[in-house]
């Protein structure tokens, strides 16, 4: 009973704690959220990247086909969020996708 409300206990805390941490610390929220990464880039792959982010080419190949994408020349640049999905912009609009810094961020 007691190691279930230490557990209960802890996992209070940290939904508390960790978005208190977030709103207060810039380096702290890259360190519990991550970063974005640009992972591909001018047509081509940045391997260092994706090694570091263990993107294997099949998983970046199976997400372009999941968002319709036929041929990795459409592609202008291909960025890892932070949530793991990976994000692509296409050569001919270059005013798509979100802005590279969110507003007062």
């Amino acid at each position: 009973m007691t190691a279930a409300m230490l557990a209960v206990g802890t996992f209070a805390l940290l939904t508390i704690v960790l978005p208190w941490i977030n709103a207060r610390s810039r380096r702290a929220r890259r360190i519990i959220h991550g970063r974005p990464v640009v992972i591909f880039h001018g047509g081509d792959p940045c391997t260092d990247a994706m090694n570091h982010e263990r993107v294997s080419f099949a998983d970046f190949y199976a997400a372009a086909r999941q968002q319709g994408i036929e041929h990795l020349e459409d592609v202008r640049l291909a960025v890892l969020e932070a949530n793991g999905q990976i994000s692509f912009f296409a050569q001919d609009s270059a005013d798509d996708g979100a802005p590279p810094q969110p507003p007062g961020g």
